[in-house]
């Protein structure tokens, strides 16, 4: 019988050498992921995409010479024909590549990143929404939850409206601002520790990402040139800014704004329709924050990446206006009754409904009086006279009385105009709320809700 004498190998595999390759075939694996920033000859800089790190032309000479069998030198470096080219301005789209085509033989940087954390099936999501329904309420934070989950799954679709919580120390500020980095990933969010940077118009990267998260924010009434700032920003999906080292030149700026701060907002405008105001509500056990981090980092974050990711936004119009909170009433300075609140929200809700979007004045109730109008204003709505369309004073569209003709209300942005084709057909439309039919297909039934 022999006997075979087997010799264990104690190399580390990890630490081994890896395999000689001919130069060319050197510099070709190189090329897989360092991209050429700037510069020539021994100038030369690189990016490398899997680390993100930036080398020069004699730190790539040195990687490629340890793949090659020969020797390489930075003159071999510079004169390799293969190398692929970054332009110089990096830009964010979510869910592509970390290096995107651009024209022939040059690329983009993408400043959107893998978030590490995914959507995570076995995850227990009940103590975010214990906190979420305890700090705003059931409502309010249903109302948060689908703004975050647009955020989450349509990253580039600018709704124009931000959030904006407030309370003292020990309401979960900072929680909610840890929650977001984590599930969108550092690379979709802008985090500010004040709101001191948000004054410069130069500053166009901050609004660059999904989220603009601000702490500890501190806007004056008197701030007009931050508001001013902020307010444009909300409202466009492009802006022409000069940024630093860079041409005046126009910039994406999908960003929308998620500020945090001990006070309420001091510098919303009475007609604001952009913000969601809402106080937290703060917990007085000691211990709650510190088991709820444990939740999170123990696979939490997975649960409301999944929350995110699955709730359903199909109801979701970009052109909403925020839910109405006594926070942003006494924010804007308004004054406003509780029966006009709740107008507003049943009035948003039957818009969202899609069936009717045309309120005689039967509709609304009769403790107005001669308020009506100025009510259906604060809640977004315009009065309408047929006669003063048409020039006709005894116009009647069909499905309306002739009083009802002279005065019902409908959608700001709403166009109401008569259909040549037919005497009494009235047509209208609406952007805001995807209406394009007949006058009488979208009149509600008289109600009152009071």
């Amino acid at each position: 019988m022999t006997t075979l004498n087997l010799k264990v190998s104690n190399v580390d595999k990890t630490t081994a050498p890896p395999p000689q390759l001919p130069s060319y075939l050197a510099l070709a694996k190189a090329a897989e992921s360092f991209f050429v920033i700037s510069g020539t000859n021994q100038g030369m800089t690189f990016l490398d995409i899997e680390t993100q790190r930036i080398y020069n032309c004699l730190n790539v000479a040195a990687h490629v010479n340890a793949l090659s069998s020969d020797d390489v030198g930075w003159r071999d470096v510079d004169s390799y024909k293969h190398w692929r080219s970054i332009i110089p301005t990096p830009e964010y789209h979510p869910n592509k590549p970390a290096i995107i085509p651009d024209k022939p033989g040059l690329y983009i940087k993408n400043l959107w990143q893998t978030p590490e954390v995914q959507p995570d099936l076995e995850a227990d999501i009940s103590p975010f929404m214990d906190f979420m329904n305890f700090a705003f309420g059931e409502e309010e934070a249903q109302y948060i939850i689908k703004w975050l989950s647009w955020q989450y799954q349509y990253p580039l679709e600018k709704p124009h409206t931000g959030l904006y919580f407030y309370g003292p120390q020990g309401t979960g500020k900072g929680f909610i601002a840890d929650v977001l980095e984590a599930v969108f990933g550092r690379s979709a969010l802008t985090r500010l520790a004040d709101s001191v940077k948000l004054k410069s118009m130069s500053n166009v990267e901050l609004w660059q990402r999904t989220l603009l998260i601000v702490e500890e924010v501190n806007i004056e009434h008197a701030d007009k040139a931050i508001a001013n700032t902020i307010k444009s920003y909300m409202g466009a999906r492009k802006t022409n800014a000069d940024k630093k080292n860079t041409h005046f030149t126009e910039y994406d700026i999908p960003a929308n704004p998620i500020f945090l701060s001990n006070d309420a907002p001091k510098f919303l405008e009475p007609d604001d329709r952009r913000w969601f105001v809402r106080e937290m509500k703060k917990q007085t056990d000691t211990d709650y924050y510190s088991r709820l981090y444990d939740w999170l980092e123990s696979g939490g974050a997975g649960a409301v990446a999944l929350l995110l990711a699955t709730t359903n936004v199909s109801d979701v119009k970009l052109s909403d206006r925020p839910l109405m909170t006594p926070e942003k009433q006494g924010a804007c300075g308004i004054s406003i009754k509780d029966d006009v609140l709740i107008l507003a929200n049943n009035m948003e809700a039957v818009l969202k409904a899609g069936y009717a979007c045309v309120f005689t004045p039967a509709y609304f109730s009769k403790d107005y009086g001669n308020r009506l109008q100025h009510v259906a204003h604060e809640v977004g709505l315009k009065a309408v006279d047929l006669n003063d369309i048409s020039g006709n004073t005894k116009t009647r569209a069909s499905g309306f009385t002739a009083s009802e003709c002279r005065r019902f209300y409908v959608p700001e942005d709403a166009v109401v105009f008569q259909n040549t084709a037919h005497k009494n057909a009235w047509w209208i439309t609406s952007e805001r709320w995807d209406v394009n039919s007949a006058l009488s297909d979208k009149k509600i039934p008289a109600r009152n809700f009071y």
